[in-house]
């Protein structure tokens, strides 16, 4: 085994250590200059044209944006490009599998699984172009269709293995801070510190929760008056099908898609990025980390959940939204609690065999699964009470409308599932 390792090892070193044509290599992109050619034979006189037999494209790059940027093949049949996601200021090896210029995407989760590839020191995306062979090739292009502020990208390696060398960061670690912010950018508000971090939290504490003009508890337009329920529901004024709140305000959702107190980041097999770690028991750290978990823990302490669901609420509110997405089920039970506001929740119908995550929706009985998934799920919450009565009555499956109470509770909002 440690033979074969060496022997790897060697093969990957020899292939990177190449002798080079005009590498290193520097583009710079404006809206003047989107597109950059650069032949093979002038990177490297080396590099073969044939490149069947090779499974990675290697290159060590920087970008001194994160704008993402077009890695095209150019062959004599035409060019096949993939988007890749770079971390700005660092150089990063980039082990860059050929089969995703070569063969079709497969199925994963749901069509963001499919298409976007997460790699140790940058990101791709395969949706962009088709696919073909990778024999006659010509040269390597880089385009950036809308550049902002003039971005370059420098490559000094080029080279092709048949085994996986590795993705990493060569130089510039840590990427990522203390307080989970991009280390090698600047920008107004960045925290440098705990006290930074502080006088921002004190600053927001200060913000006035007023809704906006006009609007009722709920976020509803208080000059306006249809019948009054008790619960949300949906109905059609003067040609136009409207929200109506409980007490009977037309209402206009404006709100966040996805509200929640965790946002993992993975960590794992890339610790070394990571000017610091989120503590354990804060989150699945072996494989991912949430370093905004870890800034509501700074902020209010080991109780963090009750004070975090206040100071969402009124931040919302600050903020003229008046309700909330969720793509999960929503607690409210001690210690889950949630922003009390009117939220819409997500009925799941993706059942069965599916294609990149999509059901087929030309089977014979697709209608008649949707409509059992949305009832199953609708009478999961049906213990849910009104603020003013007893409990709501589970809609018909084409309504809108349900209610988990006044604003001192959390009304919900289940869109139609058509």
């Amino acid at each position: 085994m440690t033979r074969l390792i060496l022997g790897l090892a060697t093969f990957v070193t020899a292939a990177l250590a190449a002798p080079a044509g005009k590498l290193p290599v520097r583009v710079t992109f404006t809206p003047e200059s989107v597109e950059h050619r650069l032949a093979l034979a002038d990177l490297d006189p080396q590099l073969p044209a044939d490149w069947s037999a090779f499974d990675f494209l290697v290159l060590e790059f920087r970008a001194s944006s994160s704008q993402r940027f077009d890695l095209g093949i150019e062959t004599a049949q035409g060019r096949v490009a993939k988007r890749i996601g770079p971390m700005a200021g660092t150089w990063a090896r980039a082990a860059i599998p050929l089969r995703f210029y070569r063969e079709p995407a497969g199925s994963a989760g749901d069509l963001a699984a499919t298409y976007n590839q997460p790699r140790g020191s940058y990101w791709i995306n395969i949706h962009s172009d088709a696919v073909g062979p990778t024999t006659g090739v010509r040269a390597l292009t880089l385009a950036m269709p809308n550049p902002v502020g003039s971005p370059t990208l420098e490559i000094r390696v080029v080279a092709l293995a048949k085994t996986d060398p590795g993705d990493a960061v060569l130089e510039g670690k840590p990427v990522v801070d203390e307080f989970g912010q991009y280390a090698h950018a600047a920008w107004p508000g960045k925290a440098r510190s705990l006290d930074d971090l502080q006088k921002a939290w004190a600053a927001e504490d200060k913000l006035r929760a007023d809704p906006p003009g006009g609007r009722c508890l709920y976020g509803g337009f208080s000059h306006t008056q249809a019948k009054a329920t008790g619960h949300f529901r949906v109905e059609r004024i003067d040609g136009r099908w409207w929200f109506v709140d409980p007490d009977g305000h037309l209402f206009l959702s404006t709100g966040i898609n996805g509200v929640g107190t965790g946002s993992g980041t993975r960590v794992q097999g890339r610790e070394d990025l990571f000017a610091a770690l989120p503590p354990a028991q804060l989150g699945p750290a072996a494989r991912n980390a949430s370093f905004y978990t870890w800034n509501l823990q700074r902020r209010h302490g080991d109780e963090w959940r009750p004070k975090w669901a206040a100071a969402v609420a009124r931040r919302l509110a600050a903020w003229g939204f008046n309700s909330i997405h969720y793509w999960g089920p929503r607690g409210g039970q001690a210690g889950a609690e949630e922003p009390r506001a009117p939220y819409a929740q997500m009925l799941r119908w993706q059942l069965g065999p599916t294609i990149m995550g999509m059901p087929d929706v030309y089977a014979a009985d697709f209608a008649r699964r949707v409509d059992e998934a949305a009832a199953s799920q609708l009478d999961s919450r049906s213990s849910v009470r009104s603020g003013r009565s007893g409990p709501t009555k589970r809609p018909p499956l084409n309504a809108t409308a349900r209610l988990a109470g006044r604003p001192a509770r959390s009304t919900v909002l289940i869109t139609r599932v058509s």
